[in-house]
């Protein structure tokens, strides 16, 4: 694979900090997983809240690779398997509700981001993509990331509403995202991606 869609060591990372930090660089390839409002009961949040703050008062930025990896390995891997056990309403396990994610995901594609790869699961969905970058004078790309994110979510609450009631808000506030590094990092979502499948993912697309 061409390395131009991978992180790039070279260029600024823009970085920004919500209740997760966020990465992104335009047009590089990213893994983003989102979660129902519902996915996670509320001691395990508090949990994984309190030793994410311990964590980062123990990382203070500016963050090396290294720090990075060691931060989405230490709350990804905790994180997705909570996500696992199927907590919450799971309404992405509605067949319609699924497709209505389906269709907002390709109407965003080329517009704002080109789809890679993603898997539906119940409680929550796994993206690979690219986010386009940012529109010249209209946008600062800092925010590019954030930005995109919240359409997606408020493009596909409505859509989502249209054939399945349910109690808003449908989206947790936050989201976890991972700048793919390089082709072996690449490789090792892709097959991530293919595990969920055969966990029982609704929808998906591949490369």
């Amino acid at each position: 694979m061409d390395d131009i869609y991978f992180l790039d060591r070279e260029s600024d990372i823009n970085e920004y900090l919500g209740k997760l930090p966020h990465w992104h660089q335009d047009d590089k390839l990213q893994f983003i997983t989102l979660h129902l409002a519902d996915s996670l009961p509320a001691s395990v949040l508090n949990e994984l809240r309190d030793q994410k703050d311990r964590w980062l008062k123990e990382h203070p930025e500016p963050w090396d690779d290294a720090t990075r990896r060691e931060y989405n390995v230490t709350f990804l891997s905790i994180f997705n398997k909570y996500l696992d056990k199927g907590y919450g309403s799971c309404i992405l396990a509605d067949e319609k509700v699924c497709k209505a994610l389906e269709n907002v995901i390709f109407r965003l594609h080329k517009r704002e981001w080109n789809i890679w790869a993603y898997v539906i699961m119940p409680n929550h969905i796994h993206l690979l993509l690219q986010i386009n970058g940012a529109r010249e004078n209209q946008e600062d790309e800092k925010k590019r990331l954030k930005k995109v994110m919240s359409l997606f979510k408020r493009l596909s609450s409505h859509e989502i509403m249209r054939v399945k009631f349910f109690t808003p808000p449908l989206w947790h506030g936050e989201f976890y995202d991972r700048l793919i590094r390089d082709e072996r990092h690449y490789y090792n979502v892709v097959k991530y991606i293919i595990r969920n499948i055969r966990m029982g993912g609704r929808l998906w697309g591949l490369p």
